[in-house]
């Protein structure tokens, strides 16, 4: 029972983990004109889909 409940939780954790990280933060010009950054966008591979994707983002002057 002990090593059952020890696997639930470890793939749990594991699941909480790559939900995590596989969050879209989306950035608008807005916003980063709000904080006083630039607003860039840039074409970016992603690795898992093998497809391009425009990834925001705010970068300093």
């Amino acid at each position: 029972m002990k090593k059952f409940l020890l696997s639930l939780f470890a793939f749990s954790f594991i699941g909480i983990f790559f939900i995590s990280c596989a969050s879209n933060d989306v950035v608008t010009k807005e916003e980063c004109q709000a904080l006083g950054l630039k607003f860039k966008k840039e074409k970016v591979l992603n690795f898992r889909t093998g497809e391009y994707e425009i990834r925001s983002y705010c970068k300093q002057n």
